[in-house]
């Protein structure tokens, strides 16, 4: 049985009606406004001032967080020492060559036999784009300080430090430091690093006969010190927190008021190459040369450029073997006189032992050393 056209355009249309209702509630998501929270629906003004905020925080980068927590370290001959941080910081973004923007630090410690710091810090890497801020104060006492003599004559006989002469090559230094380092990125990897400070510096001699003793039959020095450092910086790290590969050189000249005045020129050398997944092999060579009257104290440190490196050859881990204090690299620097240069080195490679969400340290093997000349 055929159906009559007129039967036909019935049905047509009563089916037309029933779809058209319910594609009309359908809603057109392209078109529908996103609700803008803690805000009421149709409050534009309220919606564009959210928004605006929202903007400028994403810019601001990470909010400020202040971490405290104690910790333990290795001291000066005078271990553990027993410190407590107070750090209020900015993280900085993921791939950031930092772990942070900014960060004010303040701490103190203390360990078994007296030696005790308090310090602050400023240190802002990221803060603004081209330009890095260090500053720094800083008082400490360490009463077990290494001093071997000085000249390049001196000899280091372990075999005469005993329960009668246990200080024999040991001092005890005070010393307070107030500094501030200023970097600007020139072009590309390279940047330049001014960096000026006062140091006051106190070492007296411990009880029982010592090296320091016989070289200042007074017992005591006291000495104070302004300096200015001017520094090259040429960095291809992949980053400075965690670095697998790159070139860290830097070369500079200080100039400081203690004694009758001295000069400084030094240049410092550190490559790292990753062989292989979760192994870096690393290496730095660092020489320095001094004129003039250098105070006691300049004689101790090396500061590398952006407050990045110090080398304090009788406590700093340099290699190893300083660690306990020998005079390997403590010479090199402590006994430095008008002409001498002093060329610490050191390789080490370290390696990752298991793995974690993200990468951890788990082996280091490093060997250093230390040559003179006048």
């Amino acid at each position: 049985m055929r159906a009559s056209p007129v039967v036909l355009l019935l049905a047509l249309g009563a089916a037309t009606l029933s779809v058209s209702p319910l594609a009309a509630q359908v809603p057109d998501t392209a078109k529908a406004p996103h609700p803008t929270p803690g805000v009421a629906p149709g409050d534009t003004l309220a919606a564009d001032a959210v928004r605006a905020d929202t903007v400028e925080a994403r810019e601001r980068g990470p909010r400020w967080r202040t971490s405290w927590f104690p910790y333990l370290t290795g001291g000066a001959n005078d271990s553990p020492v027993f410190s407590f941080l107070v750090r209020h910081w900015q993280p900085a973004e993921y791939e950031a060559r930092s772990t942070y923007t900014g960060a004010l630090a303040v701490g103190a410690g203390i360990a078994p036999h007296g030696s005790r710091f308090v310090g602050a810090s400023f240190k802002a890497p990221g803060l603004w784009e081209g330009w890095r801020l260090s500053s720094v104060g800083a008082l400490e006492r360490q009463t077990r300080y290494g001093f071997f003599g000085l000249g390049n004559d001196t000899q280091y006989n372990k075999d005469a430090v005993g329960d009668a002469d246990p200080f024999l090559y040991r001092v005890r230094r005070t010393r307070y430091r107030i500094g501030a380092e200023v970097t600007r990125r020139l072009k590309g990897p390279l940047q330049a690093a001014l960096l000026t400070e006062y140091v006051h510096a106190h070492f007296t001699a411990l009880r029982g006969p010592s090296i320091f003793a016989t070289d200042f039959p007074s017992g005591e020095v006291t000495q104070g010190d302004v300096a200015g450092r001017l520094a090259l910086v040429y960095d291809t790290r992949d980053n400075e927190y965690n670095t697998h590969q790159g070139l860290l050189l830097e070369a500079g000249t200080q100039v400081g008021s203690g004694g009758d005045g001295y000069t400084r020129q030094y240049a410092i050398l550190r490559g790292y190459l990753q062989v292989r997944e979760g192994t870096v092999l690393a290496a730095r060579i660092a020489g320095s040369g001094m004129g003039g009257t250098p105070t006691l104290d300049s004689r101790f440190v090396l500061r590398g450029g952006r407050s990045r490196s110090q080398y304090s050859a009788a406590n700093t881990r340099i290699a190893p073997s300083t660690t306990d204090g020998s005079p390997d690299a403590a010479r090199c620097s402590a006994t430095s006189r008008s002409g001498t240069t002093c060329c610490p080195s050191a390789t080490s490679a370290r390696s990752r032992c298991w793995r974690f969400s993200t990468p951890a340290g788990c082996s280091s093997r490093s060997r250093g050393s230390s040559r003179r000349r006048i």
